[in-house]
């Protein structure tokens, strides 16, 4: 089961390669998560709500409304906690079975949430920070206590930091950035491991260079890591040596969000090129086993395979 949310409007569900399911919001959906036994989809839009969808009935449970952009939601891995990363200041934690709203404290009231993740075993969130002040502070990625909402870890001069992702014995963090592509980071030294190194930097409209990776996933398995990036590439790192794989995985725009499966032999794509792709890489090739088009851009995928 894959699914999708794009900028026009809908979040998706495809099955067995075709589309099974869409939901439609009032403005394009940022942010989707299925549920780790993919009963639910958890989903946040631009317009700043967040919507949580019953699979089985296709009907919408509790609507939760920020007013600011949702960037981010995630399930913990019980599936009974949802984090909402957003443009707010806020860090929130939803409980879906009493809409109950819990609000962890950040650094500075004048930022923006860019990325959020649970640690595996749920006692910790890892968190992207971007300040707005003026002068700003350094932007920081940030590992709070779940239960005490204490910071228990920051991580500075990552550049602008806008998602990650836990390694799955949750001693670990890859990072996406503007500065360098990916770090690493060791949660319990509070140091940097390395970092990966193999996107092109593009220059955007206003001709400033970009080198900005928007999506990062660690694999089941703990030994790959994927990244999405500007350069339009996906890109797969092995985690021993942190070199990529020669081969790469192509859109015409830039790939927003990147997913494993749950055996860490294919993964899931979603790029400005209105198109969410499935890759297998065992085939030896660089060519989609599955490529599912859309009205508009793909801004977020999740799989459950």
């Amino acid at each position: 089961m894959l699914a999708t949310g794009a900028d026009d409007g809908y979040a998706r569900i495809f099955v067995g390669g075709a589309e099974s399911a869409a939901f439609k919001h009032d403005s394009g959906v940022s942010s989707v998560a299925l549920s780790h036994e993919s009963s639910m989809l958890a989903t946040g839009s631009c317009a700043g709500q967040v919507r949580i969808f019953d699979l089985v009935t296709k009907r919408p449970e509790l609507p939760f409304k920020g007013g600011f952009m949702v960037n981010q939601v995630a399930w913990n891995s019980t599936s009974t906690k949802l984090a909402v990363a957003s443009h707010d200041s806020d860090l929130r934690i939803l409980d879906p079975a009493t809409g109950a709203e819990e609000r962890l404290v950040l650094p500075t009231r004048l930022c923006k949430v860019n990325g959020v993740a649970w640690s595996p075993s749920g006692t910790h969130i890892a968190a992207c920070i971007t300040s707005q002040k003026d002068p700003p502070m350094d932007d920081c990625t940030l590992v709070l206590d779940v239960a005490t909402g204490s910071e228990q870890v920051r991580f500075n001069k990552l550049g602008l930091a806008s998602c990650l992702a836990w390694s799955p014995d949750g001693k670990s963090l890859v990072v996406g950035s503007s500065e360098r592509p990916a770090y690493i980071l060791d949660v319990s030294g509070g140091v940097e491991r390395g970092h990966l190194d193999h996107h092109k930097a593009v220059r955007s409209s206003d001709m400033e260079l970009h080198e900005a990776v928007r999506s990062v996933a660690w694999s089941p398995q703990g030994n790959k890591i994927a990244t999405g990036a500007s350069d339009g590439l996906a890109r797969v790192f092995d985690v021993a040596t942190l070199t990529s794989e020669e081969r790469h995985f192509r859109h015409g725009h830039c790939v927003r969000s990147v997913a494993w499966d749950s055996g860490g032999a294919k993964l899931a794509t979603g790029a400005s090129d209105c198109r969410a792709r499935i890759f297998a890489l065992a085939a030896g090739t660089d060519e989609a086993e599955a490529c599912f088009e859309h009205p508009g851009r793909v801004l977020s995928v999740s799989w459950h395979a």
